[in-house]
């Protein structure tokens, strides 16, 4: 034993958690692709994707057994997408494709070191005990897009 409520003291290469913790994550993804040949033996194929992910947890980061802090952590991302492509039959003097593309995603993601009101922290120091019930925080958001537009040819000087 140890003193201030540290009830795991053994090197053993496991950890104890004595708060709460949780994880809860979804995740979300539909992706249509279509293949049409048309009537010069060019095919047009177009592939349509969506993608999104919720997390949401609680840690017990410290990795010993007595209350320190947790970090809440909640994050959501979505994205969509959008490729257009057109190509050749292939097996001509000259084989080409060309398309374009698109994407657009959204992330937020947020935490916060909290120190818990059961820490053991005041019992290590009276200093401590204003962080009591307190924590960082930290969000962070980000939006982009991408677009793209591609060219290829492939000339067949010989058999």
């Amino acid at each position: 034993g140890s003193p201030f409520g540290v009830t795991e003291t053994d090197l053993d290469y496991e950890r104890q958690a004595d708060s709460y913790e949780k994880r809860d994550n979804e995740l979300r993804n539909f992706t249509l692709i279509g293949s049409f040949d048309m009537d010069s033996g060019t095919t047009f194929t177009t592939t349509s994707a969506y993608v999104e992910y919720t997390f949401d947890e609680i840690c017990d980061c410290v990795f010993v057994g007595a209350p320190v802090f947790d970090l809440p952590m909640r994050a959501g991302y979505e994205q969509i997408s959008q490729e257009l492509r057109l190509a050749s039959p292939g097996g001509e003097l000259v084989d080409w494709q060309a398309g374009m593309f698109f994407q657009k995603s959204d992330v937020v993601f947020e935490d916060m070191l909290r120190v818990q009101t059961d820490s053991i922290l005041p019992q290590v120091s009276n200093l401590l005990a204003p962080i009591v019930n307190q924590g960082a925080a930290r969000v962070f958001e980000s939006e982009s897009e991408r677009y793209a537009f591609i060219a290829e040819a492939t000339v067949k000087l010989s058999d």
